[in-house]
């Protein structure tokens, strides 16, 4: 199991596991050798936590042992290993929720003899110990931080192991493979037949097509996690900020008559379907020579660069300029939705109008929703947010087999389906069996950083980093 030289282990640890603040209730979790013994020190009760069977709840009052005064009436719990969060011995002090009360049955566990845990040291513990792989680790702060029902089914469903079967799956498949490989080169001499020459062509294709549905779940999932970034660009005054009004339903953005109002980026998040929507209201683009205006117009510019799919909005009151036809070609790379706005005014330009100008502009039919809204009057921008979610949902796969996922973990799925199209392409073209176990080795390489089975140290710190104490 891959060690980290931040986290110590073998001592015992103490944090408080529930937000600071007043609530109902605070839990302060120790975990190591000594949790009980280090619990039992500040409860008062007729039974000691020790005597009470593992996953029952022990009535008591924690005492402070230098006075011998009552802090608080608690709830105390003990889990014995391997059946715990880390695996390890693992008490739990349930008091009133405060900010001083648990703080304090902090400060006397500390003193006792525990240590105070560092961010995710909790759950490094449960790592080390082999109760969970690394996609699991990190499921679980996905799981902390959804933001709807669908991103929390996903990373509730990888949490599970999800991601760690179907790659456990996977690599039990290629070690088979590598080992049959390494047994025909012991024997250069004795030709290895056609039939098992199609036959290793044949399962390479079918793991690398396992691979591929699992990168399209772990796609998926990331999306539900970190949501859809949409740009909502144009020139100047032609209701973009109006627009991001009318999909957050609320005056987020200033809005007035006066083009260039816009300096920097606003931004807002909305769900739609499950899937967050994370809307950015960027400055009118156009030639200028406020330098202020400039800065934002360059930012508008980052933002639709660094978006999942660009929202250009047209003024409908007006004639289509050549600036809006220069924006329409300059983000017809990638997934745009064009708004026709003010629909509650005269119309001087249609979607009929806007296809056939791009056409003549990009030399080619363009490859984007064009609707038809007015953000003054909210009118169609709900089939607005239909059409974000429906132009970046194209090819992720089903939302329902989502498995949510980090850009290291899609690194490592992909790094590894990618050397196995190598090795299939060199058994194709009779490169020999030599180059074919180089690249599935490196293919199980990809696939054992993933599950941290030999993730470097600096990795597996970024990881726990993130954590909060406590967790």
């Amino acid at each position: 199991m891959p060690y980290s030289s931040r986290y110590a282990v073998g001592d015992t640890i103490a944090a408080i596991a529930t937000p600071f603040g007043e609530g109902g209730i605070s839990v302060v979790k120790v975990s190591g050798p000594e949790a009980v013994r280090l619990a039992e020190g500040l409860l008062r009760s007729r039974r000691r936590l020790s005597e009470v069977p593992p996953r029952h709840m022990l009535h008591a009052w924690a005492i402070d042992p230098s006075s011998g005064e009552p802090l608080d009436e608690v709830l105390a719990v003990r889990f014995d290993p391997p059946r715990s969060y880390t695996g390890e011995e693992v008490a739990e002090i349930h008091c009133h929720g405060g900010c001083a009360v648990s703080q304090r049955i902090l400060e006397i566990l500390l003193q006792l003899g525990a240590r105070h845990a560092s961010p995710g040291e909790f759950t490094f513990r449960a790592f080390f110990n082999g109760k969970m792989d690394l996609t699991q680790v990190e499921s679980v702060l996905s799981l902390i931080r959804a933001r709807t029902e669908a991103a929390l089914k996903s990373a509730a469903r990888s949490l599970g192991g999800a991601v760690r079967r179907r790659a456990e799956s996977v690599r039990e498949r290629l070690l088979r493979l590598a080992a049959w490989i390494e047994a025909q080169i012991d024997y250069p001499d004795e030709d290895v037949p056609q039939a098992e020459v199609e036959a290793l062509a044949s399962e390479l294709e079918g793991i690398c097509e396992d691979l591929e549905d699992l990168l399209e779940r772990m796609r998926a999932g990331q999306l539900l996690g970190e949501g859809i970034r949409v740009a909502i660009v144009g020139r100047p005054n032609v209701g973009k900020s109006s627009l991001l009004n009318a999909l957050l339903k609320e005056a987020r953005a200033i809005v007035t008559s006066i083009p260039g109002t816009t300096r920097d980026i606003v931004e807002g998040v909305i769900s739609h379907k499950g899937i967050p929507i994370r809307l950015a209201d960027t400055a009118g683009i156009r030639e200028t020579i406020d330098e202020v205006e400039s800065i934002g117009v360059q930012r508008a510019l980052a933002a639709a660069r660094e978006s999942d799919v660009n929202v250009l909005v047209l003024d409908g009151s007006d004639d289509l300029t050549e600036e809006d036809l220069r924006l329409m070609e300059e983000f017809a790379h990638k997934p745009m939705v064009v708004v026709v706005n003010k629909l509650d005014l005269p119309s001087r330009i249609t979607p009929e109008g806007v296809r056939r100008e791009a056409l003549r502009r990009l030399g080619r039919d363009l490859r984007a929703e064009v609707l038809e809204i007015s953000a003054l009057r909210g009118t169609n921008v709900e089939a607005l947010k239909e059409a974000l979610v429906r132009f970046v949902l194209e090819g992720e796969g089903g939302l329902q087999e989502a498995l949510s996922s980090t850009p290291r973990q899609i690194s490592c799925v992909l790094d590894s389906s990618e050397h196995l199209k190598e090795a299939k392409l060199a058994l194709d073209e009779g490169l020999g069996l030599e180059v074919v176990a180089e690249l599935i080795r490196r293919s199980l390489e990809k696939l054992d950083v993933l599950l941290g089975l030999s993730a470097q140290e600096d990795v597996i710190e970024q990881i726990f980093s993130s954590f909060c104490v406590g967790k």
